[in-house]
């Protein structure tokens, strides 16, 4: 079997045993729509998405670039979404406050982070700040929220 196979295929290589015009034909096939791309978030404008919240601990420096409070009532914000230029610095979404609600519970947070892993639409709350939406957001760890960026 192993030589019919491997005689065949040397016999169209060589052009011995001729193709059919349909075998040699290119067909043009679509590419896949692209993926939709999240817009900057701009103030005013509310967002429905996904948010977890950090453990307690130490905390790093953000993408705004500075120190943030263990107790301090902070947020991530997706990368899509908060568009970090050159700088991440120099975000104008940094420092910014922004309501977060969850089951008609409101906590007010400070834009301090880029969450890299993120999907458009997530947010990463601090645990000080999660824990301010309620013991079943705690709980469930992962919970649809609609947040805005206060103008």
């Amino acid at each position: 079997m192993r030589f019919l196979v491997a005689a065949l295929t040397l016999g169209v290589l060589v052009g011995a045993i001729p193709l059919p015009d349909h075998a040699l034909e290119r067909r043009q096939v679509a590419a896949p729509p692209p993926a939709p791309t999240a817009q900057p978030v701009q103030p005013g404008v509310q967002i429905t998405g996904q948010a977890t919240f950090e453990v307690p601990g130490p905390k790093k420096i953000g993408s705004c670039g500075y120190d943030v409070e263990e107790l301090a009532f902070s947020v991530a914000i997706n990368k899509a979404q908060m568009a970090n230029g050159p700088n991440p610095n120099e975000n104008p979404n940094c420092r910014k406050s922004m309501t977060v609600q969850y089951n008609n519970v409101s906590v007010m947070v400070e834009i301090t982070d880029t969450c890299e892993s993120c999907q458009p639409g997530e947010i990463v709350l601090s645990h000080s700040a999660g824990s301010q939406l309620g013991q079943e957001f705690v709980n469930k760890g992962r919970n649809t929220v609609v947040w805005v960026i206060n103008s």
